[in-house]
């Protein structure tokens, strides 16, 4: 092999080299995709269950007030098995021609509540996206399912935030101490983050939520970063 082949061929193991590790790269920043189970469909009857029917498909189909989807085809009766998406369930049923993913929860209420109000979005009363009962179902404000995943711990700001970079009682000495008329470069310098990161938890910007007294608040530090 000449020495202009040896370069050619060292050339291409380099940018395979480097191909490879681009790739590596790109598979880390991929987020984490959610947890995708198939259920088994339950097929035993429900004492007290109730169907309803589900207009606008392409074949006939119930949905019972327990969640339950099944499709009648004469005297034929099949169970469907729903998906289940970080404890979301959904279906995939005929619309249109085509295979369409429809959530349980919205399914249930369009058949046993009524349509859904221009703007309006499922809330899971109890916090558990799993339970699809009636009861536990209601339309509702982009707000008023944010108030919900507060109350149920489900909320993931503040410190709870994956990316957050400081604690809860953190940021409010930061907001207290700049009240006092600390400027926000010493304050980033000292806590050991950005300077953005400052100005846009004192200007308001960030931890919207968090106030003095938030029972978000579990202790709060007497020196910068140390608990009481």
């Amino acid at each position: 092999m000449t020495y202009t082949e040896n370069a050619k061929s060292g050339g291409m193991a380099k940018l395979l080299i480097l191909a490879h590790a681009a790739r590596d790269k790109r598979l880390k920043k991929r987020p984490r995709r959610a947890a995708i189970t198939r259920t088994t469909p339950n097929h035993e009857p429900i004492p007290g269950e109730a169907w309803a029917g589900m207009s606008g498909y392409d074949y006939s189909y119930q949905i019972s007030d327990h969640g339950r989807i099944r499709k009648l085809n004469g005297d034929e009766v099949k169970m469907l098995t729903p998906t289940s998406r970080d404890g979301y369930m959904y279906i995939r049923i005929s619309q249109g021609g085509s295979w369409r993913k429809k959530h349980i929860h919205r399914l249930v209420l369009e058949a046993f509540v009524g349509p859904r109000p221009p703007g309006a979005i499922t809330r899971h009363l109890d916090g558990n996206p799993s339970n699809n009962r009636p009861h536990n179902l209601a339309w509702g404000t982009h707000q008023e399912n944010a108030d919900d995943r507060v109350l149920h711990g489900r909320s993931c700001r503040g410190e709870t935030h994956g990316n957050a970079k400081l604690t809860n009682a953190q940021a409010l000495e930061i907001k207290a101490r700049h009240k006092e008329g600390e400027g926000p470069t010493l304050l980033a310098k000292e806590y050991g983050v950005a300077l953005g990161t400052v100005e846009k938890l004192v200007y308001g910007e960030s931890w919207k939520h968090l106030k003095e007294g938030s029972p978000e608040v579990v202790d709060i530090p007497t020196e910068a970063g140390v608990s009481a």
